[in-house]
């Protein structure tokens, strides 16, 4: 599909099919990188934030990446007891992501039409992701996707987005980092 893509905008460029953790490309072969919903499905963050720094050139070379916040408010509805054990753990020092192996869990995030998830998901904080990516020398991160469930289900999104509930407790992690 983005072979197709390009060739409809008239850019040159070839898509290619591969694994985050064998990429079949050389050091500082790109510009930026993007993992878009998809590193945390990996089995192996760190590795996977590892092969995109090696992937990309030095020099205000971009990385971003989207992944699932470990503090969410649907993690605290959803797996309360476990949502607050991440939250504990990183206040005494832990930083890493946080394995979902319930397929329950993992399927309240991601599933398609059929009902299928993926395979493996991690949950992090925003903090250990910074601390994944310690070897770029600038970081970014935004907290954004607040959906209106449960307790806030009268509420429009759009309002909930404003408050300090969705600075506390979103969904997704964006992370900008630069190397």
């Amino acid at each position: 599909m983005a072979n197709q893509r390009s060739t409809q905008i008239g850019q040159a460029g070839c898509a290619t099919h591969g694994s985050v953790h064998e990429p079949p490309f050389p050091s500082v072969s790109f510009h930026a990188t993007v993992a878009i919903g998809c590193a945390q499905h990996t089995g192996d963050l760190q590795r996977s934030i590892d092969e995109c720094s090696r992937l990309i050139k030095n020099s205000g070379i971009s990385h971003f990446i989207l992944i699932y916040n470990a503090p969410s408010f649907r993690r605290f509805v959803k797996v309360p007891l476990k949502a607050r054990w991440y939250r504990l753990r990183e206040y005494v020092g832990f930083r890493g992501a946080k394995s979902i192996s319930r397929k329950d869990h993992r399927a309240s995030f991601d599933s398609n039409v059929s009902g299928d998830t993926s395979p493996h998901s991690d949950w992090i904080s925003w903090c250990s992701i910074r601390y994944l990516c310690h070897y770029f020398y600038a970081f970014v991160v935004r907290r954004e996707n607040f959906t209106n469930e449960y307790l806030f289900s009268r509420t429009l999104r759009e309002k909930l987005l404003l408050t300090t509930w969705s600075q506390l407790f979103e969904l997704n992690i964006y992370a900008h980092a630069i190397k």
